[in-house]
């Protein structure tokens, strides 16, 4: 089978291409299929008012994982809206660096780039940071991020799933500390039966997220919202059709950023 490794490879380097081919003047949401980022309806308007230097190119958020109201980790159903299947929202992020969060992982992430800074189109390094030019943009939450943050998003990485996929890239050996800490948050939900497709939130953990059944989640995504809004307003063109650049060396796109291994590297 193909390993998920390479796969994740290759989607950040076609990424990168399609961000050079893009108009300077377009705007790129990178989120993954789990990932329900949402924006307030004036997002460019508060990035072209901020006053925090060179942040605004990009805004950053925080994953904030989604969970079953009963803390099992069940398939997502079709017809019923997903943030009915996963109300709950604990009051700590499960994904963190703070020392008590179970999974020691980077919970930031770039929810909006713009196509080109500083004369630069923007190079995804992972899927947390991105550069253009000499400039890093996201990262983690303690570095200088270069990027306006809009709070946090619902993602929603406890389903079968997701649990599934985790354990396939457990034995491709990717991003193995991060998907075997995922992967000892969850147990059978039956204890006597091992063999059981159905899985649960670990129980120390049930216990601790049991009190943050009225927390707030995140808002869903507000982009019909922001488009009733201007209801007499005539609709725009339809998006034009991006033709990817042929593939040439990374190095005539930009001086500071090269491909190696498949991922976009700080260049030497």
């Amino acid at each position: 089978s193909t390993n998920s490794s390479a796969l994740e490879s290759f989607k950040l380097s076609r990424l990168n291409y399609l961000l050079a081919a893009l108009p300077s003047d377009a705007w790129l949401i990178f989120s993954d299929v789990d990932e329900l980022m949402s924006y307030p309806c004036d997002a460019l308007a508060q990035l072209a008012a901020s006053e925090k230097r060179r942040s605004h190119d990009a805004m950053c958020g925080f994953m904030h994982g989604r969970l079953a109201a009963d803390f099992t980790i069940p398939p997502v159903v079709a017809r019923t809206p997903i943030q009915q299947q996963f109300p709950l929202c604990p009051k700590e992020s499960l994904r963190g660096y703070k020392p008590k969060a179970p999974i020691h992982a980077n919970p930031l992430k770039i929810t909006l780039i713009k196509a080109r800074i500083n004369g630069h189109a923007p190079a995804y390094l992972n899927a947390h940071k991105a550069c253009a030019g000499a400039l890093l943009i996201g990262g983690t939450p303690q570095a200088n991020n270069h990027c306006l943050f809009n709070g946090h998003f619902s993602h929603y990485t406890w389903t079968s799933e997701a649990h599934d996929l985790g354990t396939r890239r457990i034995a491709d050996k990717e991003y193995t500390d991060v998907y075997v800490q995922s992967a000892r948050l969850s147990v059978p939900c039956n204890a006597s039966d091992a063999a059981s497709s159905l899985r649960c939130l670990a129980p120390r953990w049930r216990g601790k997220l049991a009190g943050d059944r009225d927390l707030p989640c995140p808002d869903g995504c507000n982009w019909t919202a922001c488009a009733l809004a201007p209801a007499d307003s005539p609709p725009g063109p339809p998006p034009a059709v991006v033709r990817l650049p042929a593939e040439r060396p990374i190095a005539e796109k930009s001086s500071r950023c090269t491909l190696g291994d498949g991922f976009w590297m700080p260049a030497s």
